[in-house]
């Protein structure tokens, strides 16, 4: 086993080196202080720990960090893929934002009619007079009112497809992992 008595530089350390750590919790101010020996792995464990607690969120564009076998390689601790195919929104008293882990939302919407806008159609009526030559030849009497008038309800034919509008706002892809261990 290799003696490490100071890291004032980079220095390779071996799984199995011991480490001494100044316990910062001794407020006695005795000049020797009190001290303990970890090993490596314990105190990269502990570096971790408070770096990245159990349940942080991890973002990146790094491929060299594009799995989860990558993730836990790198950092240690285990990680899994999060949130795949959603955006992050922070907690608030909103009903649909004050729970942490809650989904909700939609990549598409079809709107109901209670969502579409207030809007109406319009449509022409006509009223007139038949020509102003002499019909009485034929049966007819002319009169100085309209002889007909169309003031009547009529249906207009539907428009739109009634599709699903997309419901995707503005984004940017990148690998996202949780810390679960």
């Amino acid at each position: 086993m290799a003696k490490i008595t100071s890291l004032a530089e980079l220095t390779d350390v071996a799984s199995d080196d011991l480490l001494v750590v100044v316990d910062k919790s001794d407020t006695s101010m005795a000049d020797s202080g009190t001290d303990k020996k970890v090993k490596k792995s314990s105190l990269a464990k502990s570096l971790l720990d408070f770096f990245y607690p159990v349940g942080t969120i991890y973002e990146t564009t790094s491929g060299n960090l594009d799995t989860v076998d990558k993730m836990n390689t790198h950092f240690g601790g285990t990680w899994e893929v999060y949130g795949s195919g959603r955006v992050l929104v922070g907690k608030s008293a909103d009903t649909e934002f004050d729970t942490i882990g809650k989904t909700g939302g939609a990549k598409t919407h079809t709107l109901t009619e209670a969502e579409m806008p207030s809007h109406n159609h319009a449509i022409k009526s006509q009223s007139g007079n038949y020509p102003s030559t002499d019909f009485t030849d034929k049966g007819f009497e002319r009169s100085g009112t309209s002889n007909y008038e169309l003031n009547n309800t009529t249906n207009i034919a539907n428009a739109g497809g009634g599709q699903a509008h997309n419901n995707i706002q503005p984004y940017i892809v990148v690998y996202r992992y949780r810390r679960t261990a």
